[in-house]
């Protein structure tokens, strides 16, 4: 996994880096210890799924304050890893 934070500090883009063979592909996509590094809370709660029909739409991003805050992990598909 790759991060590159961001602007506001403390929120981070984190890129699959994929490991190509002949049969395939790998990527990491969650590691408690990556998390760990770059500052952030790896203790996952629970994982979302959700689907958007229209373009541009966001879930889940809403804003919470201390001490109910939460580390989000949002991965976005619809194109090549």
């Amino acid at each position: 996994m790759l991060f590159e934070e961001t602007k506001p500090r403390g929120i981070f883009e984190t890129h699959l880096e994929p490991y190509p063979d002949k049969r395939g592909l790998l990527a990491v996509c969650w590691a408690q210890t990556e998390f760990e590094n770059h500052g952030l809370n790896p203790r996952m709660e629970r994982c979302n799924l959700s689907f958007n029909s229209r373009k541009g739409t966001l879930r889940g991003m809403h804003c919470q304050a201390a001490p109910y805050e939460q580390t989000k992990l949002v991965r976005c598909t619809g194109g090549a890893v």
